[in-house]
């Protein structure tokens, strides 16, 4: 908008003002009221809107849909905080119900572990309780068994004594009189000889002993089974066969050896069947024989040595 407009602006108003102020004023309305011409005015107010720019028009309309939009911008502002607000509560109320949730399950939890502590300690309590009565019952036991033992020990001990001085009193009735004492046992002492005799009587030296050469099995078997020309030929014994022991091995350890030297030949999956085939038939056979009635074997007739007779025969003869 230029100055010109401006100033132009400035004069309709100040010509409105000038108008009113000139205006003659009613008898009965007082200073407030004034008579004015309405067609001047109208002129006045048509020069000042031609005079208005179009930017202040627009300005008009721009305020106009700014408020409407500041008015749509706080609608939909009160609409987010009534929703905020409502999940807030949501929210809040969730966080109450969770937090009750954990609270309860905390204190069955926490009373859960009391309860087992206390169970614990009862436990121990009662394991204590336990181990010291058994401990005191195994010490009255033992107790007990050693003054039993005791008084057993001093009954035989008494009863001893008492069959002692019985046996004593009946040996003094008896008056036998002790046994002496038996000499005590006296060293054996050589007689002293003379040098002579001493090497007269000495033993002749042996000659060391050797060991004998160890024999063969085979001439040890021979000279246990040889015959003594001093016995008769009754006792005689036949000589045994000249088998040495190392022929003996060689035979065992060949018998030994050969089934393991013959490998089985394989066999084919046929010869296999028909080996089965034929198991089968046995174990039918066996089991048929097993079913069938075993023959009773006739009863041998015993020869008697004497043959008696009734007591009617002998009447007859």
């Amino acid at each position: 908008m230029s100055t010109a407009q401006t100033m132009k602006i400035y004069s309709i108003i100040s010509s409105i003002e000038q108008e009113l102020e000139e205006s003659p004023r009613t008898k009965f309305g007082g200073q407030s009221r004034r008579v004015v011409e309405i067609e001047r005015l109208y002129d006045l107010l048509g020069d000042l809107k031609v005079t208005i720019p179009e930017d202040i028009r627009r300005a008009t309309g721009v305020l106009a849909e700014a408020d409407n939009r500041i008015n749509d911008a706080k609608e939909q502002a009160e609409e987010i905080l009534a929703q905020a607000h409502e999940e807030a509560d949501s929210v809040l109320s969730q966080a109450q119900a969770s937090a009750e949730n954990l609270y309860h399950q905390a204190q069955v939890e926490y009373e859960t572990r009391i309860s087992d502590a206390e169970v614990y300690k009862e436990a121990c309590a009662r394991a204590a309780q336990i181990s010291s009565e058994a401990e005191t019952n195994a010490n009255a036991i033992y107790n007990g068994a050693r003054k039993y033992a005791d008084d057993i020990l001093s009954d035989v001990q008494r009863y001893l004594s008492e069959y002692h001085a019985m046996i004593a009193q009946n040996r003094n009735e008896l008056g036998v009189p002790a046994p002496a004492a038996p000499e005590p046992p006296r060293a054996y002492q050589q007689p002293a000889y003379a040098p002579a005799q001493q090497s007269a009587y000495a033993p002749e030296p042996q000659p060391a002993f050797q060991q004998p050469a160890q024999q063969p099995a085979y001439q040890q078997q021979q000279s246990a089974h040889a015959v003594d020309d001093g016995m008769t030929r009754q006792f005689e014994r036949p000589a045994a066969p000249q088998r040495t022991r190392a022929r003996e091995q060689e035979r065992e350890d060949e018998e030994y050896e050969a089934p393991r030297r013959e490998k089985p030949k394989k066999k084919g999956f046929l010869s296999k069947m028909f080996e089965i085939d034929d198991e089968d038939e046995e174990f039918d056979e066996e089991w048929e024989q097993d079913d069938a009635p075993r023959r009773e074997k006739p009863k041998k007739q015993r020869k008697k040595l004497f043959d008696f007779s009734d007591d009617e025969d002998d009447d007859e003869y």
